[in-house]
């Protein structure tokens, strides 16, 4: 096909003619930005990051259920679970009120805790976000399509859904919660670790206050 040349239409007269008339776009300047790739420093004691995630299933009725989980980085405890028939960021801020009791029972204010979440919308909403702040917790979130920055607790919720949710039928929320909540407690006190000389996490937390004792 025969290309046809318009004389006198150079692309800074169209320009010039369509922004006379109203018909340009406004010029939108992106600005650039840089994401570190860098490892996260690891924690040097228990309660000092931690790092909370969720998973679902579906009870043989298909009931639709929604575990979530807290784990501690430095021991591989898990400090908190719930497991609920909703998602919403109410459902979060109960584990992670029921957490932060059980292991700051002084109150965490001023213990410079680290809670590394997705970005979910439940933990970017503004009641989960608020309720953080007003517990002296500081939210570190993952970027967009990044779990390994989250590894710890996904993990763990491999592991939860090898060992519970995908080979166990569940009738109801109720058995899902003792299922579950079994899961927790073998976890946290025998199984064996590999990150900790597979040593299990109420292990290494029994170490680190032998060894603060000791110093």
């Amino acid at each position: 096909m025969r290309k046809h040349k318009l004389s006198g239409l150079s692309r800074r007269r169209v320009n010039r003619l369509m922004k006379a008339h109203g018909l340009s776009a406004p010029r939108v300047r992106l600005k650039r930005t840089r994401r570190c790739h860098l490892p996260p420093p690891e924690p040097e004691a228990p309660n000092q990051l931690w790092e909370m995630d969720m998973t679902t299933g579906a009870t043989r009725v298909g009931e639709r259920f929604y575990a979530i989980v807290i784990e501690d980085v430095y021991s591989r405890r898990i400090v908190g679970a719930g497991v609920f028939a909703r998602c919403r960021a109410a459902e979060w801020v109960e584990v992670l009120d029921a957490a932060l009791r059980r292991e700051f029972p002084e109150g965490s204010r001023g213990m410079g805790l680290v809670l590394r979440v997705d970005n979910g919308c439940q933990p970017t909403s503004r009641y989960f976000m608020r309720y953080a702040a007003e517990c002296g917790v500081r939210l570190q979130y993952t970027g967009y399509g990044s779990p390994r920055e989250n590894g710890h607790v996904e993990r763990l919720m491999r592991t939860l859904k090898e060992e519970v949710i995908w080979v166990r039928e569940f009738w109801d929320l109720e058995e899902v919660r003792a299922a579950v909540g079994e899961f927790v407690a073998f976890y946290n006190g025998e199984y064996p670790h590999s990150a900790l000389g597979y040593a299990s996490p109420d292990d290494m937390k029994r170490e680190w206050r032998l060894l603060k004792n000791a110093a």
